[in-house]
């Protein structure tokens, strides 16, 4: 979504609460703490007339991720009745899996249908629909189409050009994360060992006793790959290269180091006679 915070309507915002059967005195409460917001153009360094918008939340509010999330939820219904109505074709992994129509994620959405003309105008429909009532606006620069691999050509350049959606072969990374199209492989997740190459680069470890070298590889170096490691299993030889660095942190460039202390028992927990 483009802008979205900024493009939120006042109006579906109240009907959305009412939808969800907050009472009158609550969405009264909300809304006001919506609508008392007062903004004011700075000009050549003097600051104009305050004046009073008509849609919005304040981003840095805590409440308005809430209230965001809520006015996503009016597409994800609209979706639904689409899959309900077998309009919309999601995608099922397996036999047994729940199909799969859409993820959101805040302003963030993947939606997930048979690679068709027919799907694609349905996927436009919801979006359409969604869009009219709240204010919000899909933001086509920014988004992407994959299809698979063995998808014949000509269609989905036909779909993509339907949607005005560029095709894409790669999704790239979504949080830092990379988003798996085929086989997981060493490169796949390389850029992790290169970040923690770069900060043991950058750190002169000849100035550090070894416990600050300790310190740092605990607190800095093997934390890097934990983000990624909460919703995937990295390979076993990047994790083991990683490892290796930490190991050889303080050590000559194009000379052995000579450990003094068995990497077994560096990795074991103190409370087991280990370093941890």
């Amino acid at each position: 979504m483009a802008k979205a915070y900024d493009q939120v309507s006042w109006s579906f915002l109240r009907s959305i609460l009412m939808e969800i059967g907050l009472p009158n005195n609550w969405v009264s409460l909300i809304m006001s703490c919506v609508t008392s917001t007062q903004l004011s153009v700075l000009w050549n360094g003097e600051t104009t007339e305050s004046f009073a918008p008509g849609r919005d939340l304040r981003q840095g509010d805590p409440l308005s991720p809430y209230l965001f999330v809520l006015c996503l939820e009016k597409l994800s219904h609209i979706i639904q009745d689409a899959v309900s109505s077998k309009r919309w074709k999601p995608i099922q992994i397996g036999r047994k899996c729940p199909p799969i129509s859409h993820l959101f994620f805040a302003d963030d959405l993947m939606l997930f249908a048979e690679a068709s003309r027919s799907q694609m105008e349905t996927i436009l429909q919801c979006l359409e629909v969604f869009c009219d009532i709240s204010g919000q606006v899909v933001s086509l620069p920014k988004s992407k189409m994959y299809v698979s691999p063995n998808f014949h050509k000509p269609t989905a350049r036909e779909i993509s050009s339907l949607a005005n959606i560029p095709l894409t072969a790669d999704m790239g990374k979504y949080l830092g994360v990379p988003l798996i199209h085929k086989r997981v492989s060493k490169a796949t997740y390389y850029h992790i060992l290169e970040k923690v190459q770069q900060r043991l680069s950058g750190w002169k470890a000849e100035q550090l006793t070894m416990a600050g070298r300790t310190l740092l590889v605990q607190s800095v170096t093997s934390a890097l790959p934990a983000y990624t490691m909460q919703t995937t299993r990295i390979p076993a030889t990047i994790s083991h290269e990683i490892d290796m660095c930490n190991c050889r942190f303080g050590s000559t460039e194009g000379k052995k180091k000579i450990h003094l202390v068995a990497w077994d028992k560096v990795c074991q927990p103190k409370e087991n006679g280990g370093w941890g």
